[in-house]
């Protein structure tokens, strides 16, 4: 990029994740400013930068410790809270990027807010970072008109043509030298924390009007991008749907009835009449409510939608690792009928052994197994989450228990997130949906292979593998491994290459190079 001379040029720190950072950063650049350095956790904006020469960091710590000098530091689409130490590295101030209008819509998500609460208009700010969060003073503001049918992806592509609009307007106000700022007035503002939700787990509320069910809906509407607040649903009973759209509709009833059922809609009367639910995807096995049922209401789900929320940054940073274990014995899909084969303990480490099988299973790579929790609310919360088979087993145990799970519609909201689950599951019984469950006993371990996914072969194969393993696992028990000097700790046997000889080309037949006698605690 080809900058011009500017006898007014400035130096600053620019921090952002996003494409609108990288918008910027390039204006900065073209204007004949200097950038010192760009903090970042984004892929792109750090190939930006450093395709810019520019020097990269990927933490505030990072930066803190280079402690470049520079005029200004410009938050662009930047959602961490920056420390004190990096505020201090500026010698002229630091400058956010908003997308609301201040102060009216502070804080998080607020173009879905804006659109959730049924404003005609919105609009993005840049101010000063002083105060409290977003409190500063004002540099800049472009406002935006909210269309008919518009959603958070439309509302939020809108706001970046916006920052962009007004961003020059700052670049002319710190060229000058003399920032024109303007206090908010903080008796007009509102703030929409991290996890502030529309209504608790996303559950329809249908004494609301159907103008603002249908704005519910937009707002929720995120496109192909992560979706933070949830989807919205409807339940009866045990079911939960996932709703894609809704439209205003003929009818009159209580709020929350079902008036009508068509293949994937549902018409259901709301205050002030009716309201066409359509897009409907199913999150908890159930059937969908006929005429005249009337639908559950959000009374009793504040606790559980908390402890959700409480660990769902966690499970959604395990769910976009995860590597989910393919079992390459099985078969089909799962039908819900099971044959078992018990294994004996003898005094082995039954999770160790598991984790081996599982890795063992898949060329000795990475893989992800499935345990089964008592989940917070088992309509809207998976009743599994992913146990890593090459990370510490323990701590993830006491995490675990811990935990309430992730929301059924996690998945859904994030396009990182692979939608396969694991094959292997460890749960109390068998589990609907997975090829095979193991279950602990005093005594052993019992395999419940599901028949339409496993055959009976491949069940003896995996019971026999899984019987080695743990004689293997207490082998390295006796042998107190802690005490072994560093490289001589045994490996564990494979199974005799007889058994594997009629899967031979679907099972990896050499012995696995990791030492799985490491991970048992004398």
């Amino acid at each position: 990029m080809t900058a011009t001379f500017n006898p007014n040029a400035f130096s600053c720190i620019i921090a952002g994740d996003e494409s609108l950072t990288i918008a910027c950063g390039d204006r900065v650049l073209s204007g004949g400013h200097r950038v010192a350095a760009v903090v970042t956790r984004d892929a792109d904006v750090r190939a930006w930068a450093q395709a810019q020469d520019l020097a990269v960091h990927g933490d505030f710590a990072a930066l803190v410790a280079a402690a470049p000098a520079c005029d200004w530091l410009l938050s662009i689409a930047n959602l961490r809270i920056i420390p004190d130490a990096a505020l201090a590295l500026p010698g002229k101030g630091a400058i956010n990027f908003h997308d609301g209008p201040l102060p009216r819509y502070a804080g998080l998500n607020t173009p879905a807010w804006a659109i959730i609460n049924g404003e005609a208009e919105h609009g993005v700010s840049w101010h000063m970072i002083e105060g409290g969060v977003d409190e500063g003073d004002l540099l800049a503001q472009e406002g935006v008109e909210i269309a008919e049918g518009e959603t958070a992806f439309t509302l939020n592509s809108k706001c970046y043509a916006a920052g962009m609009e007004s961003f020059g307007r700052v670049l002319t106000q710190l060229e000058s030298g003399a920032p024109e700022r303007t206090a908010q007035d903080l008796s007009q503002r509102s703030y929409f924390a991290r996890d502030d939700r529309p209504v608790a787990l996303g559950l329809i509320d249908f004494t609301r009007t159907a103008a603002q069910i249908d704005a519910l809906l937009r707002g929720l509407d995120f496109g192909d991008y992560w979706n933070p607040l949830g989807l919205a649903k409807i339940a009866a009973g045990d079911a939960v749907f996932a709703v894609g759209a809704a439209e205003v509709a003929e009818g009159q009833g209580a709020p929350g009835t079902v008036l009508a059922v068509g293949d994937d809609t549902l018409t259901v009367a709301c205050a002030g009449g009716a309201v066409r639910l359509t897009g409907l995807r199913a999150l908890a096995v159930g059937p969908l409510p006929g005429a005249g049922s009337v639908l559950d209401t959000a009374a009793g789900l504040d606790d559980a939608a908390t402890a959700l929320l409480r660990d769902e940054a966690y499970w959604r940073a395990r769910l976009t690792r995860m590597a989910p274990l393919a079992l390459p014995l099985v078969q089909g899909a799962p039908v819900g009928r099971y044959e078992k084969r018990r294994v004996p303990l003898a005094g082995g480490d039954a999770t160790v052994a598991l984790c081996a099988l599982a890795q063992l299973s898949a060329g000795d790579r990475s893989v992800d197994i499935a345990q089964a929790i008592a989940p917070a609310e088992p309509r809207f919360a998976a009743a599994w989450v992913p146990l890593r088979c090459d990370g510490d087993l323990a701590a993830q145990a006491a995490r675990i228990a811990a935990t309430g799970g992730f929301a059924r519609d996690l998945p859904l909201r994030d396009p990182a997130i692979t939608q396969a689950r694991p094959d292997l599951i460890l749960a109390d019984g068998p589990v609907e949906g997975f090829a095979l469950t193991a279950s602990f006993g005093a005594e052993s371990i019992t395999l419940h292979g599901d028949t339409g996914a496993l055959s009976a072969q491949a069940m003896d194969l995996l019971a026999a593998r899984l019987a080695h393993l743990l004689g293997a696992v207490l082998a390295c028990q006796r042998q107190r491994p802690r005490a072994w000097p560093s490289g001589t700790r045994p490996r564990p046997p494979m199974t005799p290459r007889r058994s594997i000889l009629p899967l031979k080309r679907r099972w990896r037949a050499r012995p696995t190079r990791r030492r799985w006698c490491s991970r048992i605690r004398p």
